[in-house]
């Protein structure tokens, strides 16, 4: 580490010794310094005696260098095992090593070691205080005998409110510490008498001002100097208490809101336990009464007399007229904003006095509102004697507070509900249960017992999966009733089971998820109606119109019976179903037998259809067609004979029910039910089949009949138009397939109802009204009708109605043809739309717009009302398009569409023209002040961000406005002067609204006009280059010329552009304008060509508009690689606006023409602001000083700065600076001076024709 000698060669030559060495491993371990180490002890060594120790090669050169002994000390630090170091000291005579000396070397390695130790310390101390000082909680020092104060960190004595520790050192913990003396004694126990152990209680702190918080209170027992102190570490907790108070508060409130507390219960539970938290003077809760009273619900204090008091005051005073809506609380509940009271705040005499009298430092009332709008509950109010009780934070837990007791207002209403939706929903006639989500029921209603014919049970004995266990039909395929429960989404359709007594039941379920306040599902709503009865009458009802349709298509009689027993087993999911007869000698046949077990149909068929009689005798079908009754039998009661018994067993048969089937009022049969534990049937069933059965004869009886009737209706009923009979009064008879198709009523459904109110009944009434005075009158009707299907589904027919009359000629019946025509009827809609309706906005199209705008011109004129309309054209769309693409600029007029709809009334119009611009159509105006408000509106809509790709736009409008007939004479002329007047708000610096103005007009014309001269001037060859040289004085050259557009009109004869290029930048006419001139300088160059003359550059001026245009930098590219000759010869001058709009594409553009060797300059440099950051890496080749800076530049010193600073730009950027607008001798002066030699101008040389320009080019040659 350290190493001093009295010459090189010793330094030398203890490096060398100890290099590679290690001091436990040999050979370093044999050194004097390794011995040392190993030993921990002093060794001394003279060399002569103890050579081994240096090792052959060190003890030679020990020689050389005269060392004659060695003396190597450790030095240990702190309670390491080995020791630190080793000072070591050699010398040439053993006694310079006496025993003395070595002693004394001894004793200061000794002392070396102290001074470690106390360096140590020192250094911990020095933590412990860092530790102490930037501690987060309050730190103070307690001697453990007296309780005096011994020092405190910073945190706790501005806890206390005091300036610094010296107010708190030597002070007793009593004088700071709140409790009683009981309490402090126990405090005192337990701090004289700690043990060490760390310990953890809550106490209470009183600061400087008097006001009390509560702490956290750890304390540990450490060394204090040749002492011990208590270390006591607090923590302010008194919002933590007031948070977990408000938590047990609002628990315990909502188990009262469940349990059904009465609201001033609520809020008198809510008041007591905001003072016994916060121990304000006072707390209170008030309600605005409609008469203008204060309805006081509770007061709550620690202080007698404090209800009568504020009652008192309350009770002359109105809360809604003054003085008591000058009060706190008054002004809280007519402004529904918090209202807060110090010692400073203004108030009314009676108020300051009532104040002052209950010595009230401090207040705050905060009004209680609705949850849904901002309708006043009432006012919460609370009262402190020392304003420092209601701090900042006091006041935000009470403003959370008042949200909370808003919610309990609103949970109290909701339970409220909820008890009056339970009372409901258990008196309802309808079944209904509640689930958690995994679908166990919590709550069923009485009605849901009863329709499973079962006694009420609790709800968790209830299982939902057995009862209804049949698959239920879905669109993701078929699923539980427990699984379509667990999956959480709504469900409605047709859920069966079984009841109690075995019988099939039938619902008509709907599942709802309840959320709960997270939106996450709580319960499952099950609301049920049991459709047994129904369904089973629709079925029947199917059926029979089942055999109905079949007779009338020409069914034969076998297949008729197998479709009566195939339904029949359908509707009441029968093990078996049997049709037989019983012939002229009462032998049984059966004709028709269906099952769901293939055994028992196969030994059906195998026993053919004529069985042992006697062994039918019993048979429940013998017995009900012989004794033309209704037959039952449980089979397990049934005799041992009883046909198929057994097997019959083995199926799953419990009982046999059997009906007599009728023709022509004789049982000549019977129908057969075999029915298993699931398909029991009960009287009502059993009337039902009765009543199937009776009609089931009359199909019997109208079979034969409707066989010869089959051929002549075949042909009605196979025809794709609808046809159908009528009685005269319009009572249906007949229907064929193509109509009941057609108009989605079964064919029973349409039999028997009146034509003109059940098919034809929904239309236009003025087209049904037409429809039946003309049957009535018994003529003929043709036309085409709206017709409403059963499910309400509109379609359009084309009817022809034939009245059919008797040989007497009274109309007896209507034969109705029907032919749909709905198809035909939305294609031409969709016509229509496309001819009509904007396909990006859904607005109305320009077409459309007019065709409304001819139609309510006409209507205003007759009506003498006024109509508006508002021409809209959004502004910077165009950059919106830029910037984010097509796709957004779709999404932004969709949205202006629809917000600007959303504005209109439904008698008006609103259309899109194209691109951004729409017009508003306003009818019926009585005063056209009445549009101004809607005005108003329109563009608050439009000025609404749009989120375009996570960024809100905002966008602007420019909108013109004019009326009828004020303005215009037809519509027409009503959409151009409402453009007109868009047109100047745009020019009007855009987001405005103009009316129209006849001025507006006559400007316009005028810019038409020049507008459409300028065109026949560019026709005509009446425009024409002028030409101005900038000369560089200096050396006495012309180093450019600028060619400037001048139009020769027949008219106003020579024009600058200042005159005509306003109105050719708004009539898109800029870019001609360009090319022309672009061209014009070209032959300009071959024409100096041609004549030889030395190059010069000729600069052209690129407008913005024609930069930008599409094609602009391909087109002129190819004119240069077309001439490439030319490009020497020329120069473009741009703006710096030009150029900054697109700073990526300028310098593709600058790039690529920069490369044929065209010359790029930047005009009026230093008006914009941009450019400079950039001008690096856009390598232009000169800068044109702005005309405005040189012509105030001899007035103004910073101007004339700013000249020199642009000069001085261009020298140390190596680029050409041009004075241009140089119009006095003294400006050229001033130029020159400051070193800008090249200057274009007046002053030099006004703009002239070519010839004069070559003129003044001989000077220079």
């Amino acid at each position: 580490m350290q190493i001093a000698g009295e010459s090189p060669a010793i330094h030398e030559f203890i490096l060398k010794s100890f290099s590679g060495l290690r001091w436990n491993t040999p050979p370093g371990i044999r050194t004097l310094v390794g011995k040392a180490f190993i030993e921990k002890r002093p060794i001394y060594v003279e060399i002569d005696e103890y050579e081994i120790n240096w090792g052959s090669p060190i003890g030679n050169t020990a020689r050389d260098l005269g060392i004659a002994a060695g003396f190597a000390v450790p030095i240990q630090k702190g309670n390491n095992q080995s020791p630190w170091g080793v000072l070591s000291i050699v010398v040439k005579k053993p006694e310079e090593l006496s025993e003395k000396i070595r002693e004394q070397i001894t004793d200061l390695a000794g002392r070396i070691e102290i001074a470690f130790a106390q360096l140590e310390e020192h250094r911990i101390e020095i933590q412990k205080k860092a530790i102490f000082d930037e501690a987060p909680d309050g730190i103070f020092l307690l001697d453990p005998e007296r309780l005096l104060l011994l020092e405190s960190n910073k945190v706790f004595f501005n806890m206390l409110g005091v300036s610094d520790q010296k107010a708190l050192v030597g002070k007793h913990i009593k004088e700071f510490l709140v409790s009683s003396e009981q309490d402090f004694s126990l405090l005192s126990e337990l701090l004289v008498g700690y043990s060490g152990h760390s310990s953890l209680f809550r106490s209470r702190i009183r600061r400087s001002d008097g006001t009390i918080f509560t702490t956290s209170t750890s304390v540990s027992l450490i060394p204090y100097g040749d002492k011990k102190a208590l270390t006591v570490h607090i923590r302010d907790i008194t919002q933590e208490i007031l948070i977990e108070g408000m938590n047990r508060l609002w628990a315990e409130l909502d188990q009262r809101i469940l349990l059904g507390d009465p609201l001033d219960n609520l809020i008198s539970f809510i008041v007591r336990k905001i003072q016994d938290l916060f121990g304000f003077h006072w707390t209170c809760f008030v309600t605005p009464q409609p008469d203008g009273s204060f309805r006081v619900i509770e007061i709550a204090s620690n202080h007698p007399g404090i209800d009568e008091k504020i009652r008192g005051f309350l009770a002359p005073l109105k809360w809604n007229t003054q003085p008591g809506n000058r009060t706190l609380l008054g002004r809280a509940l007519t402004s529904g904003v918090p209202q807060v009271y110090d010692a400073s705040s203004p108030q009314t005499p009676i108020v300051q006095e009532w104040i002052k009298n209950n010595h009230i430092e401090g207040m705050i009332s905060l009004p209680v509102t609705r949850q849904s709008g901002n309708q006043i509950i009432g006012g919460l109010t609370v009262a402190v004697q020392k304003k420092e009780n209601l701090s900042d934070g006091v006041v935000s837990l009470l403003k959370d507070l008042s949200l909370k007791i808003r919610s309990t207002f609103s949970r109290f209403e909701e339970q409220n509900l909820i008890r009056i939706q339970q009372a409901s929903m258990e008196a309802a006639k309808n079944p209904m249960w509640i689930t958690n989500p995994k679908g166990e029921v919590e709550w069923a209603n009485n009605e849901f017992f009863r329709m499973l014919g079962s006694d009420r049970v609790p709800a968790k004995e209830i299982s939902l999966g057995s009862i209804f266990s049949d698959p239920i039909s879905t669109t993701s395929g078929a699923k539980s009733l427990l699984q379509l429960i667990r999956s959480g989404k709504p469900f409605e359709g047709e859920v069966s089971g079984i009841s109690q007594s075995g019988g099939r039941i039938f619902t008509q379920t709907l599942i709802t998820p309840l959320k709960d306040h997270r939106g996450k599902i709580a319960h499952i709503l099950g609301h049920q109606k049991d459709v047994t009865i129904e369904r089973e009458e629709m079925e029947i009802d199917q059926l029979l119109a089942k055999l109905d349709a079949n007779v009338l298509n020409g069914i034969n009689f076998q297949g008729l019976l197998d479709l009566l027993t195939s339904g029949v087993q359908s509707i009441y999911d029968a093990l078996a179903v049997q049709i037989a007869t019983l012939d002229e000698t009462h032998k049984l046949s059966i004709r028709s037998f269906v099952s769901k077990d293939p055994k028992l149909s196969a030994a059906i068929r195998l026993s053919g259809n004529a069985p042992d009689v006697e062994g039918f005798k019993k048979e429940t079908s013998h017995l009900a067609s012989r004794k033309d009754r209704h037959q039952e039998i449980r089979l397990k009661d049934s005799p041992d004979e009883y046909p198929f018994r057994n097997l019959l067993l083995a199926s799953g048969c419990e009982t046999i029910h059997s009906f007599p089937i009728h023709e022509k009022g004789k049982a000549v049969g019977a129908l057969t039910l075999f029915l298993d534990r699931t398909s029991n049937i009960g009287n009502r069933s059993i009337a039902f089949i009765n009543q199937l059965l009776s009609r089931i004869s009359i199909v019997l009886e109208r079979f034969s009949e409707q066989e010869r009737m089959r051929l002549q209706d075949a042909a009605m009923a196979n025809v794709s138009n609808g046809i159908m009979i009528t009685s005269a009064d319009g009572t249906i008879g007949w229907v064929n397939p193509a109509l009941v198709s057609m108009s989605g009523y079964s064919e029973k459904e349409l039999i028997g109802t009146n034509a003109w109110l059940t098919t034809y009944g929904n239309g236009h009434p003025e087209i049904h009204e037409a429809l039946l005075r003309t049957v009535r009158e018994g003529r003929p009707f043709e036309g085409v009708l709206d017709a409403f299907k059963k499910d309400q589904t509109p379609y359009t027919v084309e009817i022809s109605i034939t009245p059919i009359q008797n040989s007497e000629g009274k109309i007896t019946h209507f034969v109705a043809i029907q032919k749909d025509q709905t198809l035909k009827i939305q294609q031409e809609r969709e016509i229509w739309q496309l001819a009509h309706i904007d396909a990006l906005t859904g607005l109305l199209n320009r077409a459309a717009l007019l065709d409304r705008l001819r139609t309510e011109t006409e209507r205003s004129a007759r009506s003498q009302k006024s109509l508006a309309l508002l021409f809209i054209d959004l502004d910077g769309f165009k950059e919106v398009n830029d910037t984010f693409g097509h796709a957004a600029g779709d999404i932004l007029l969709k949205t202006v569409a629809q917000r600007i709809s959303r504005t209109l009334r439904s008698t008006d119009a609103a259309s899109r023209l194209g691109g951004d611009e729409f017009v508003l159509l306003i009818t019926d105006l009585v005063e056209i002040d009445e549009i101004l408000f809607l005005i108003q509106r329109i563009f608050d809509a439009i000025l609404e961000p749009i989120l375009i790709e996570d960024q809100p736009i905002r966008i602007t409008a420019s909108m013109g406005v004019a009326t009828f007939p004020e303005d215009a004479s037809d519509a027409g002329d009503l959409l151009r002067k409402s453009d007109i007047a868009m047109y100047q708000a745009k020019s009007h610096n855009k987001n405005n609204w103009q009316f129209f103005d006849p001025e507006m007009e006559k400007r316009v014309q005028r810019r038409h006009s020049q507008a459409k001269a300028i065109i026949n001037g560019l026709e005509k060859g009446e425009f024409t280059l002028y030409y101005m040289p900038a000369v560089d004085l200096q050396k006495g050259l012309v180093t450019e010329i600028e060619a400037l557009l001048r139009w020769n009109s027949p008219e106003d004869g020579l024009l600058l552009p200042d005159v005509f290029l306003p109105t050719a930048e708004e009539s898109g006419l800029m870019t001609a304008l360009g090319e022309w001139t672009i061209e014009r300088a070209i032959e300009t160059i071959h024409h100096w060509l041609e004549d030889g003359r030395p190059p010069v550059r000729l600069s052209i001026n690129i407008s913005p508009t024609h930069f930008w245009s599409p094609g602009f930098t391909e087109s002129f590219l190819r004119r240069i690689k077309r001439d490439p000759a030319i490009a020497t010869w020329l120069t473009v001058e741009l703006t710096e606006s030009l150029l900054m709009k697109n700073l990526e594409k300028s310098l593709e553009f600058l790039e690529a023409i920069r490369e044929f060797g065209v010359r790029i300059s930047v005009d009026d440099f230093g008006l914009g602001s941009a450019l400079l950051p950039n001008l690096p890496e856009l390598h232009v080749d000169e800068i044109k000083i702005p005309q405005a800076y040189v012509l105030h530049m001899e007035r103004h010193n910073r101007t004339r700065q700013l000249v020199k600073t642009i000069i001085h730009l261009g020298e140390n950027m190596g680029i050409d600076v041009v004075g241009e607008g140089v119009e006095t001798g003294a400006e050229k002066k001033r130029l020159l001076e400051m070193g800008c030699h090249v200057l274009q101008g007046f002053e030099i040389c006004r703009p002239v024709p070519l010839p004069a320009l070559e003129d003044f080019l001989k000077r220079f040659q």
